[in-house]
């Protein structure tokens, strides 16, 4: 039998999926954003190297931000009020599976954070354009550490939790009456889809997949929260 939620409009678990709700549509076109201004700014990560990318950000800095994916940490930050809100509704479904959902999907978003030291690459492509040609290998040296954070552990740790996350509340919304079978299946979806992220090349094109039905699942898992607000 699917689980009831009460729909008392003090009640600040609904308060906190009303929030969530809102949440889950600003990050679906967060994502979206990040898609478009891809095609206008492609990634640096496939064909430049740190002097390219030093050099690019001297010469064009707004270019070169952009370049170097600087929403991804955004979007998953965006994303944590979706996973309180889904908290808040699921708990009652079976709450040893909701928190560790929760938890897991924070480590997610904590990991992301650490993955785009763009400001750092900032700092040394400015050290680096009045260094002598000693000193400018230094900086180069500096900047292949801090490069190797993009799409590092950290970075495929974040895409594979939040993949277990969405799988997680997705076998509650199973149980649940407020959620849409389609919000549930697209979670999973897109949750087993971040797992294969390490495979070469299956990785990137699960990822792809991921990415997108990941959209239609935070839009799906909106609309379900905010008719709450209806019942």
């Amino acid at each position: 039998m699917k689980q009831e939620y009460e729909t008392d409009g003090n009640n600040p678990l609904l308060k906190l999926s009303r929030v969530g709700g809102w949440f889950a549509f600003i990050q679906a076109f967060t994502v979206i954003f990040i898609v478009v201004t891809f095609f206008i700014w492609p990634h640096v990560f496939s064909d430049h190297d740190v002097k390219m990318i030093f050099e690019g950000i001297h010469s064009n800095p707004f270019i070169y931000f952009m370049k170097l994916d600087p929403f991804v940490p955004v979007a998953l930050l965006f994303q944590l009020p979706v996973y309180i809100g889904l908290w808040a509704v699921l708990k009652k479904t079976d709450n040893a599976i909701a928190i560790i959902a929760l938890i897991v999907g924070v480590i997610s978003i904590a990991a992301i954070l650490t993955t785009r030291p763009i400001i750092e690459m900032f700092a040394l492509a400015s050290q680096y354009a009045s260094a002598n040609i000693a000193e400018q290998h230094i900086y180069i040296s500096a900047g292949e550490a801090l490069y190797t954070l993009f799409h590092g552990t950290a970075w495929a740790t974040s895409i594979m939790l939040g993949g277990i996350t969405y799988i997680l509340f997705a076998m509650m919304m199973r149980k649940s009456s407020i959620f849409r079978a389609s919000t549930s299946w697209s979670l999973i979806i897109s949750g087993i889809c971040a797992l294969f992220v390490l495979i070469p090349t299956i990785g990137i094109i699960a990822l792809f997949f991921a990415t997108f039905i990941g959209i239609v699942a935070n839009i799906l898992c909106g609309t379900d929260l905010l008719k709450l607000q209806e019942s």
